[in-house]
């Protein structure tokens, strides 16, 4: 990926260049809480954009922690993060998890982004 930064601590991303992004990272970071207590896992996940918005896709196990938690609160964050070469991307999308029916013993969460941010930095 090319990056033009001119004297710049870092840079906005483009919608484009977030996508390309999510396609090179392997995992992401769900941020999840319940009576104010965060919790951070790291996850596999797939993405697919719905217009504006992207719609992500993890799995998980059906009992735990993390599920106690959202089914309190629907409210998350995905963190992704990437480094290459000279550069560090960071992404962040905030949005709202809902529980898919169980397969096997596995649930899908679908998060539907309500923001998406992402920037990249320059690594000194």
């Amino acid at each position: 990926m090319e990056v033009f930064m001119v004297n710049q601590e870092y840079c906005e991303l483009t919608n484009k260049e977030i996508q390309s992004i999510l396609k090179h990272t392997k995992w992401c970071h769900l941020g999840i809480s319940d009576c104010d207590q965060p919790y951070i896992v790291p996850m596999y996940f797939s993405f697919e954009p719905k217009g504006n918005n992207i719609c992500f896709t993890l799995l998980s196990l059906r009992n735990g922690q993390k599920m106690r938690y959202m089914e309190h609160n629907q409210k998350v964050c995905l963190e992704f993060d990437l480094q290459r070469e000279n550069y560090f991307f960071s992404i962040i999308v905030n949005g709202t998890v809902t529980i898919c029916p169980p397969i096997y013993k596995n649930s899908l969460l679908e998060v539907v982004s309500n923001q998406i941010s992402g920037r990249c930095y320059m690594l000194y």
